[in-house]
Formats: structure tokens, sequence, C-alpha cells
């Protein structure tokens, strides 16, 4: 059997719009256009991290304990046993008589790098949340203050010090990369790096936007001049999201990206992990600046989306019509877009050094659109008075 290939307006068509598509699709894709974000990680990888710098910033690292912590106490004690030469304290902020605490607080009170205070009963005006942490920059004594969740833990004694050169004169806010457990669900360890890499990539250009997980290290002057929570008291949850959207100034925040300033957060429940996506739809309505990441997010799926059905359509269309050319161009197209995405992943991967399997990269990221509306729908079903401490 001869094929023959058929060059007709139909064919140029076809293969010009697929050839069109395919580059468009590549470059409408947040692990490709993160280049500074992963340019300057392999950088900050290769600096020796300074243990001995007693001209470091002094610091205050803030912890906030509302419920029952399992983690509190790995955490605690990887941040007493930092390798950190200039002066720093952990504050400790929970409600009285939390057992944990008072303990932790007994065992270690002649170590003059713990301090623990602890909530009042009442907090009419703000979430416990927003008072814990109100309570907790308050009690530092140094401008630089470190907020970590309890369940988030520093993966080595030189945390502090590679954070140290990220906490320079000119920076007012410092954010870094957290990584899920590894025993959480596959896709959302996979949506957690995306969401980062969407996130940092911002960041470092100057346009804070929202929370990546993790830590967030700000100035303590910064947050008392500016009325701290004010603006967002009446929500019960995106305290960290609020923080970074109105403290990062334009120019004054920065990542931090050395391997050593990485974290690790324990595995959410499935009714944590689902909880955190409806609070954001509704913290995000307080956020500035959040356009263009939401522009960037939908263009990105959309193109990915539209790649993928005109190749498929080619590539039927061609098949039944015996149009060689466009059943070649198009198998070409979902070949090379495959291969490619999956290339770009295994890269933002190993930027951050996440155990993920990068080929299964195609089917996440097409399910990230449809996770998205599944959630923004049952937002809507849920009731608004979920969200507010300001209940009438």
């Amino acid at each position: 059997m001869v094929l023959t290939l058929y060059i007709d307006t139909i064919a140029i068509i076809c293969c010009m719009s697929l050839i069109v598509l395919f580059f468009v699709s590549m470059f409408c894709n947040p692990f490709l256009r993160a280049r500074r974000l992963k340019k300057w990680a392999l950088q900050a990888a290769e600096k020796e991290v300074d243990t001995t710098d007693t001209a470091a910033a002094p610091v205050s690292i803030v912890i906030p304990i509302l419920e029952d912590a399992p983690e509190l106490a790995a955490t605690v004690e990887m941040m007493l046993q930092q390798e950190y030469a200039a002066p720093f304290r952990v504050i400790l902020v929970a409600d009285k008589g939390n057992a944990l605490v008072e303990r932790l607080s007994a065992e270690n009170k002649d170590n003059k790098h713990m301090y623990c205070t602890f909530v009042p009963n009442s907090s009419r005006y703000m979430s416990r949340k927003k008072l814990t942490l109100t309570l907790g920059i308050k009690a530092a004594d140094t401008d630089w203050v470190v907020i970590l969740e309890p369940t988030c833990t520093p993966l080595s004694t030189k945390w502090l010090a590679a954070l140290a050169p990220s906490l320079a004169t000119d920076n007012r806010l410092v954010v870094g990369y957290t990584a899920l457990e590894e025993d959480t669900r596959t896709s959302w360890r996979y949506q957690q790096l995306r969401s980062s890499f969407y996130i940092l990539t911002r960041t470092l250009r100057g346009k804070a936007y929202r929370h990546a997980g993790g830590f967030v290290a700000m100035r303590k002057t910064d947050f008392m001049k500016r009325d701290g929570f004010s603006g967002n008291l009446n929500l019960l949850h995106g305290e960290y999201d609020y923080l970074v959207n109105k403290f990062g100034d334009d120019m004054a925040t920065t990542v931090a990206l050395h391997p050593e300033t990485h974290t690790l957060t324990k595995a959410p429940t499935k009714k944590e992990w689902i909880n955190k996506q409806l609070y954001f739809w509704e913290t995000r309505k307080y956020l500035q600046g959040g356009w263009f990441s939401r522009f960037l997010f939908n263009i990105d799926n959309i193109m990915l989306y539209l790649n993928y059905i005109v190749a498929i359509l080619c590539l039927v269309y061609g098949v039944i019509e015996e149009r060689w050319l466009i059943v070649s161009v198009a198998s070409a197209d979902i070949l090379l877009t495959v291969l490619l995405r999956i290339l770009f992943a295994h890269k933002a991967i190993k930027v951050f050094n996440v155990d993920l399997p990068a080929w299964r990269v195609i089917g996440f990221e097409l399910m990230v659109p449809w996770r998205k509306i599944r959630s923004y729908f049952k937002y809507l079903k849920t009731d608004k008075y979920e969200f507010t401490s300001h209940k009438l």
C-alpha cells in the first residue's frame, strides 16, 4: 500500500494549528517559566552554610499551637538544636492548660532559647489563630520573626544558618519551600509542588501574592506599624496568605532557596486538605494583586487542554480521511507534548529534591483544573459563616 501525503489548504491549516498550539502550550507551563527560580535554587545549593557567623540577624521563632500537635516535640527539638551563632529564641504560644506545651516548658525552663506564653480564654474580635500569632510576635525581642507551624519541621540543624543570608537589611519578608510527607497522596504532593512554582516564581519577581507553605519570616516593626492583621480580622483562616500579601512589598520580599531552608509538613487528612482549598476561596477575596496569578493558571490549563483536544481531533480526522501528513504532525504533537512535559516536571522535581515520579505528571496536571472546579462548587454550597469569627 502506498501512503500519499496530501498537501492542501486543510492540511496546511491543521498542521500550522498543531505547531502553534504545541509551542504555545509548552510555554504555558509553570515548570518551564520558572527559569529564574530553578537557576537561583541550583546556585543556592552550591553555597556552604556558615554556622559561625555571629553577625547574622537575631531571630525569634514563633510557633502557634491551637490543637494537639504530636509533631510539636520533634519540631521544638530540631529548633533548639540549631547551629546558629547569633541569638535566637523559640516562642511557643498555646492555650493555657496545653499539657504538651507545659511539659516542654518545664523540660526546657533553663534553656535560654526557649520561651512559652499562653493565650487568654477570650478572643472576641479576631480568630484564635490570629490572636495566637499576634501575641507571639509581640513577645519577640528581635526585629526578625519567623512564624512556623507546629506541623512544619525543618529538615536540618543548619536551617536558621541557611536562612540567615535572606534576612538581609533590604529585605522585609522571606518565604520558603515546604514539601508534604512522603506518605501523603501523590496527587496532593504534586499539586503542592506545582502551586509552589506558581507562587514562588511570582514572589521572586517582586509580586508576593500568597503563602506557598512552610514558614514566613517578617519584621516585627512592620507588623506593629501596619496594625498586624487589620483588614482580615473576621476570617478564621488564611493568616499566612494575608501576611505575605499585606507585608510582601515589591522588591523587599525574597525566597529562601537553599536546600537547608526547606521544611517538611505532615500529611494532611482528607478533611484538612479539602478545607484548605475551601478556605482559600474565601481568603482570596481579601488578597490584592491576584488577577495575574489567576490569569496564568487559567491560560496554562486552557492551552494544555486545547493542544491535546485539537491534536486528538486532527489525528482522528487524519486516520478517517487517510490524511497521513496530518496524522504524522498530530502524532508528533502528542508525543512531544508528553515527553517534554515529563522532562520539565523532572527538572522541577530535582530542584526541590522531591520524590515524585515525573511520568505521572501528565495525569496529575490534567486533573488539577477539575479539582479546582469541584472545590469551587463545594465552596459555593458552604455556609459562609463557616469562614468568619464575626457571626451575628
